[in-house]
């Protein structure tokens, strides 16, 4: 099962520590294997003539979020060494490059058909990528651009999607922080905002604001 492989692949941490240079090889399979998968659904929705070999989106989705799941895994597994800080093969060029395309992989499969499971993994994996890098320029404003977007979906999800949309957005302000444009404070804290929204949420772990969104 899923939950059985997430946690061998836990049960490995010290190994992905040890040799980083497979660790990073193995994230590489995974996300290349996830944007197959974005690329097959863009296929499916194009109108083009399909190959019978490309997998419909009721088998696409839920491969491309155990992708998510087993990256942001493998990880967290990896723990304090996943960092530009330590030096390579983790360099902030590294973790870029592979944020930039998970975020595309996830928007690409949102566009295509809205999957909570999906987006809730890909808002972890985008959170886990975050916590190893200080986003600036283009990647700071595709990383607000995607908060606000997952921000949006909210109250037609279920309150394990809230909470990881929540976690994000409080990562994402204090990664950003000072930088942080009044356009997008103003888009959390606007009348109709579904962070305000969410206060009203009827499981009490998703009412409890973040603090660094409590307004």
């Amino acid at each position: 099962s899923p939950l059985l492989y997430v946690a061998w692949l836990q049960s490995l941490e010290q190994f992905w520590v040890a040799d980083l240079t497979f660790s990073t090889t193995l994230l590489g399979q995974f996300l290349e294997d996830m944007e197959a998968y974005a690329e097959d659904l863009n296929h499916v929705t194009s109108g083009e003539v399909l190959d019978e070999d490309i997998p419909p989106p009721s088998v696409s989705l839920p491969k491309l979020a155990a992708l998510l799941r087993v990256f942001s895994t493998v990880v967290r597994s990896i723990g304090e060494r996943f960092s530009p800080v330590r030096g390579p093969p983790i360099t902030e060029v590294y973790v870029t490059d592979v944020l930039n395309r998970v975020l595309a992989c996830v928007t690409a499969a949102k566009q295509v058909q809205f999957s909570e499971a999906v987006l809730t993994a890909g808002n972890e994996c985008v959170g886990v990528l975050l916590a190893s890098v200080e986003p600036i320029g283009q990647l700071m404003e595709a990383v607000l651009a995607y908060g606000l977007d997952q921000l949006d979906c909210c109250l037609a999800c279920g309150s394990d999607y809230s909470l990881a949309v929540l976690s994000l957005l409080t990562l994402i302000v204090d990664q950003v922080n000072t930088r942080l444009p009044v356009s997008f404070v103003e888009r959390l804290l606007a009348p109709h905002s579904q962070l305000l929204n969410l206060r009203f949420h009827p499981e009490k772990e998703v009412c409890v604001p973040h603090s660094s969104l409590a307004v």
